[in-house]
């Protein structure tokens, strides 16, 4: 395999891994799904990967056998695996035997012969170790730093299946809906931003609301290498687990790609396939995404999602049609990919439909009409408090009836 046909290999991996393994939350098939994929691509002979219990100062797994599973564990600092536990320090070996800290009892006990080996800890979003990856024998030649970069980054991936499948399992101790639920929005809530980055020449602010059932709003704003930002909001169909699991999939996704995004259009596409192939038929996303340039030219693409309000002026704008349906809702979709430019004094909103689909007595609807009304009445104020006004505004207007989902919005003016 030549390295160009390599490197596309394990990028499809890559993305493969991101939806597969934050499709599910049994953490027995995450386990062992995320080293099939690791195994397979590297081409190496055997594995595990362990995760740390902090409080038993362990490191464990649970492997499938022919029997059915087998969980087995190690005391912090047993073996190499047991090393990198401790010291969170990656370890690559051509020859084990020549380190003191490899033990061949397992050798010893099956015959087999374990040569190279390459271990390294597994860290979450927050870079807090929860496991560890060791790989033995790689079948041809021996293990690279490549080798541990693509490990590395499909191990990053599956921390947030891990982290997922581990609160499911705690949820499942108790059989209360409220518990699910709770645990359902814990998810959600490490994907919407506590805070906004600070871009030179813009104001932002936003806000996230989240309704009774847990549902399945998403934003993120993301540096690219470019010095531009990757602004995503999107909205996945129904609520509670499945939901924040998909925004979940939708998230390390996209983070996974971060270094590669220079098309929005192959960004949707490749996304609106992974979503095809691993969902039913009835969950799709909704998905507006555009990058910034400092002097105020985004490009944007629009997959089925309500198209932001521009203000400009005096006029309150919906500029950014969708180019096609939801992403999931057809196979070899092809979105389109524009350009649009903010000028001095524009305001931008960004939203779910949680903040335009609410209805009063009368059963008119707030809609995109009344964002744009507050908007303009209040576009010489600053961000939060022009956001604090539409949710006054809305709640008015619907008599501050509860919202029935959650309500997400985000405000980019240009200075």
């Amino acid at each position: 395999m030549n390295i160009t046909t390599r490197i596309i290999a394990r990028l499809h991996a890559l993305s493969e891994a991101a939806m597969v393994l934050n499709s599910t939350l049994d953490l027995t098939q995450i386990l062992n799904k995320n080293l099939s994929y690791i195994l397979d691509i590297l081409e190496v002979d055997r594995g595990t990967l362990y995760l740390l219990d902090p409080d038993r100062q362990e490191i464990w797994s649970r492997i499938i056998t022919g029997d059915g599973m087998e969980e087995i564990r190690l005391p912090y600092g047993s073996g190499l695996a047991g090393a990198v536990a401790v010291s969170g320090e990656a370890i690559i070996l051509d020859d084990v035997y020549q380190d003191p800290r490899f033990n061949p009892a397992n050798d010893q006990k099956t015959g087999y012969v374990t040569r190279s080996m390459l271990v390294l800890p597994i860290m979450n979003q927050q870079q807090d170790q929860i496991g560890v990856l060791q790989l033995i024998n790689k079948r041809n030649g021996v293990f690279t730093d490549s080798d541990q970069e693509f490990a590395a980054s499909l191990a990053g991936i599956s921390a947030v299946a891990i982290e997922n499948a581990r609160l499911y399992e705690e949820s499942l101790r108790s059989a209360s809906i409220k518990k699910e639920l709770s645990i359902a929005r814990e998810i959600q809530s490490k994907l919407i931003p506590t805070t906004l980055p600070d871009i030179p020449g813009f104001e932002l602010a936003f806000r996230y609301e989240a309704c009774s059932e847990v549902g399945g709003d998403y934003l993120q704003l993301m540096p690219l290498p470019d010095g531009s930002q990757l602004v995503i909001i999107a909205d996945v169909s129904g609520h509670g687990i499945p939901a924040a699991l998909l925004v979940s999939t939708l998230h390390a996704t996209v983070e996974s790609h971060l270094e590669s995004v220079s098309s929005l259009e192959k960004l949707a596409a490749m996304l609106n396939n992974l979503i095809y192939r691993n969902s039913t038929s009835s969950t799709y996303i909704t998905f507006f995404a555009l990058i910034l340039h400092p002097d105020g030219t985004f490009r944007w693409l629009n997959a089925g999602h309500p198209s932001p309000v521009l203000v400009s002026g005096s006029a309150a704008t919906l500029p950014f049609e969708a180019s096609g349906p939801p992403l999931g809702m057809l196979r070899d979709m092809k979105y389109e990919e524009q350009t649009s430019r903010l000028m001095s004094g524009d305001c931008l909103a960004l939203f779910t439909d949680g903040i335009t689909e609410n209805f009063n007595s009368s059963e008119d609807m707030f809609g995109e009409e009344g964002l744009g009304a507050t908007m303009i009445r209040c576009q010489k104020v600053p961000g939060s408090d022009l956001i604090e006004s539409v949710f006054q505004d809305l709640n008015a207007f619907t008599n501050h009836a509860p919202p029935d989902d959650d309500r997400a919005i985000l405000v980019l003016r240009k200075a």
